[in-house]
């Protein structure tokens, strides 16, 4: 996902393949740079989904891609550190 991120932000648009590939940058109308986008969640893997298994078979938890929108003329000053995340979640019932 970064090297996908970092390749829109050099081409300055979002290559056709990855719009398709990815949710998320389907709803991208622009991509100026990696200091001016919109919020990303992009679910990676399911956990509800029966197929979404290890190598071994085991169910895999529910994985979640989180980038913050950022937007030139609103100066972060840096307070929110490293708000990109990757979350793993696992329900217990």
């Amino acid at each position: 996902m970064k090297d996908r991120i970092e390749t829109a932000t050099r081409l300055g648009q979002i290559p056709e393949e990855t719009q398709k590939e990815h949710a998320g940058f389907r709803e991208w109308k622009f991509f100026s740079s990696r200091d001016d986008h919109q919020a990303v969640i992009q679910i990676l893997t399911d956990g509800r989904d029966p197929t979404c298994v290890d190598t071994e078979g085991r169910p895999l938890p529910t994985l979640t891609y989180v980038a913050r929108e950022r937007r030139s003329q609103c100066h972060s000053n840096f307070k929110a550190g490293a708000m990109n995340a990757l979350v793993s979640a696992k329900v217990v019932n």
